[in-house]
């Protein structure tokens, strides 16, 4: 499964160059996962992207990077609110144990910054 995971539904990608339904299914769920979380983690070349951006990259994917059928549930579940970005996360965990108040947080997030790291 992870060997696949880099393969592309249309084809193009690597390392076999194998497309649709001869990647392994596991692959293709693996495929927009790891790129969602790379494109939603700070990396040393760039920032991380916000949700909105993250999410236009997978629509933008399907089809041709990912799985149609797969990148649809994907999309449904972030826009249920079940899939949210790393930084999401880590925002409303510190809020939730109060080691950033409510208003605080939020006037961070107005001011623009993206990542807050546990205390």
């Amino acid at each position: 499964m992870v060997k696949h995971h880099h393969e592309w539904y249309k084809g193009g990608g690597y390392p076999s160059g194998i497309e649709g339904e001869a990647i392994p299914l596991g692959a293709r769920i693996l495929a927009i996962a790891d790129a969602f979380d790379a494109m939603t983690s700070d990396r040393p070349y760039r920032r991380a992207l916000s949700l909105e951006m993250a999410v236009e990259q997978i629509r933008l994917g399907r089809g041709t990077q990912f799985d149609p059928y797969i990148a649809d549930r994907f999309l449904s579940l972030v826009q249920q609110g079940k899939i949210h970005s790393p930084q999401t996360l880590a925002r409303d965990s510190l809020t939730t144990r109060g080691a950033i108040p409510a208003e605080t947080n939020q006037l961070i997030y107005q001011k623009g910054f993206r990542t807050l790291t546990p205390l």
